[in-house]
């Protein structure tokens, strides 16, 4: 069976085989072959021409930029079965121009266009078709003046892409950080801690200095501008300044560069250890003066402290400022050095007359005298005697006493109080007083009051497993031994023992040495304790000597 063949084609197919396929929106290529007064004909190999409005090819003198022979792309609008093609060149070269922006948006490439006019919000930028540009996109930084802008080209990211519904938006920010990171990079690898660079002073703030490095920011700390104590960069430098730096630290995680200057200066610590010594004498200017004391440049780049303690020996110094001020130059001791934390402590006053040199002749061992209490301690009191003198009032010197309760509870700060002078010691800067000298000893005179045998009337203080301490008089007390108490029923207190705690004994014992004193106590029949209290017997008056006889 014979298989049918396919009919030849005709000779208008053939035709249209040979004539390229083109249609409308599509972008194709054509030779100029007439220019009319109005059109312009244009052959794109299609069995017709096509014809291209005259105004399309006007450039902006409005001069024709074509002639006849020259290649042109053009856009096909309409096509007809019979007649020419409707053709545009300008709307050929903006969808090539939107074609470009779309691979360029894709790729997240960068396009150039023209500022052309400043509107709400941000600016029209023309990159080919018509686009936005917000204002917080036009800069890295803050900008000042918009205006500067318009009429400027630039490079920029897209950031949305949608010609069909008109919506282009820019940002020259993007583009520029893009540029800055990729700056940044390269200078990364060239740099590395300990490096030498030359930058400005971008931008100062209180903590520091912003340096640019020729595409990317160091940051220098104030700490690490000069070798002195600064208040603030701007001090020492100021915007647009060029300044030598070196490389202290890169962050490889963050990128940030710490950069010092002082690093490049002579450190002044270094020569200051041999001249400044504890215990020498410097001459220093005042350059602060404040609530805590004073700072002192004893050196250049070298600074010290004057603490207000050491500025006088007086105590009641308000502030410094009574007695320094900024731009004196003084004469100062140095009382301690620390070179590893470069710290310098000096004084003003040790080199000034001290009330302590003059003390031995102004007092005297056992001298009564009146002094102020300035502070109220569990060990004891201390007690201003004059400006830059203050001594010490030990518990064990306060009351003959031993049970001496808190001296806080007796004694109140800025009180007046007498005292006895009982040492003096000027080197060590040191008094000590007492208070319990000036009234006397009342175990002095117990040998003769408190014989053994004598009767004696207290009150007990304190009860122990060891016994009982009855208080005879201020400072004198008496023991009572278990023994000596006498007999008592079971559960009752001591006999001759009142409601108030008071008895009546008998010394069986003393001994001045050791100031103690044994009692017993004795039973009065008959004779009621508080009676017995109402008319207390005075110690004993000493015998009179036994009589001479007298000469016959």
């Amino acid at each position: 069976m014979e298989t049918p063949t396919a009919p030849d084609p005709t000779l208008e197919e053939l035709l249209n085989r040979a004539v390229p396929q083109i249609r409308p929106g599509q972008i194709v290529k054509g030779r100029v072959i007439d220019i009319a007064q109005d059109r312009v004909l244009v052959d794109v190999g299609y069995k017709s021409e096509g014809f291209v409005a005259k105004s399309e090819f006007m450039d902006t003198n409005k001069e024709l930029s074509i002639k006849v022979g020259d290649q042109v792309e053009v856009l096909v609008e309409g096509m007809e079965d019979e007649g020419p093609i409707e053709l545009s060149r300008i709307k050929a070269e903006r969808a090539k121009v939107i074609e470009e922006l779309r691979e360029a948006s894709e790729r997240d490439g960068e396009v150039d266009g023209v500022i052309v006019q400043r509107v709400k919000g941000g600016f029209f930028v023309d990159v080919g078709a018509p686009a936005f540009l917000p204002g917080s996109q036009v800069e890295i930084h803050p900008v000042k003046d918009y205006d500067a802008y318009v009429g400027k080209t630039f490079k920029f990211k897209i950031l949305a892409f949608n010609p069909e519904k008109r919506n282009i938006i820019l940002s020259r920010k993007a583009y520029l950080q893009k540029v800055k990171e990729k700056l940044k990079q390269e200078i990364l690898v060239k740099i590395r801690p300990g490096k030498k660079l030359t930058g400005k002073v971008k931008n100062i703030m209180p903590y520091g200095v912003f340096v640019d490095l020729g595409g990317i920011d160091g940051l220098m700390y104030t700490k690490d501008i000069s070798w002195s104590r600064i208040r603030h960069p701007a001090d020492v430098l100021k915007t647009g300044d060029d300044v030598e730096v070196v490389v202290l630290k890169i962050d490889a995680e963050t990128g940030k560069i710490t950069l010092g200057r002082k690093q490049l200066l002579p450190d002044p610590w270094i020569s200051v250890m041999d001249k400044i010594t504890k215990g020498s004498v410097v001459k220093g200017k005042v350059t602060k003066v404040s609530n805590f004391g004073a700072i002192v440049e004893v050196e250049p780049d070298v600074e010290a402290l004057l603490p207000k303690a050491e500025i006088s020996w007086d105590k009641k110094l308000k502030h410094p400022s009574e007695v320094v001020k900024v731009g004196d130059e003084l004469e100062l001791m140095v009382l301690f050095v620390d070179p590893e934390k470069r710290r310098i402590i000096l004084s003003f006053r040790q080199l000034q007359s001290s009330p302590w040199d003059t003390l031995e002749q102004n007092y005297t061992v056992g001298q009564d005298v009146t002094g102020v209490v300035k502070a109220v301690k569990d060990f004891g009191l201390f007690v201003e005697l004059e400006d830059g003198i203050t001594g010490l009032v030990h518990n064990s010197d306060i009351t003959w006493n031993r049970r001496l309760q808190k001296p806080a509870v007796a004694f109140r700060k800025g009180e007046d109080i007498h005292v006895r002078v009982l040492r003096l010691e000027p080197l060590k800067r040191r008094v000590t007083f007492g208070i319990k000298q000036i009234e006397g000893d009342p175990w002095a005179t117990a040998g003769e009051n408190y014989r053994p045998g004598t009767e004696v009337r207290g009150k007990i203080v304190e009860l122990t497993p060891e016994g009982v301490y009855v208080e005879i008089r201020d400072g004198v007390e008496g023991f009572i031994r278990p023994a000596h108490m006498g007999e008592r029923a079971e559960g009752e207190g001591p006999p001759a023992l009142d409601q108030d705690g008071r008895v009546v004994a008998e010394v069986i014992s003393l001994d001045l040495r050791k100031r103690r004193m044994e009692l017993s106590l004795k039973t009065y029949e008959g004779v009621p304790l508080a009676e017995a209290e109402a008319t207390p017997a005075e110690p004993p008056a000493p015998e009179p000597p036994p009589e001479t006889p007298s000469e016959a």
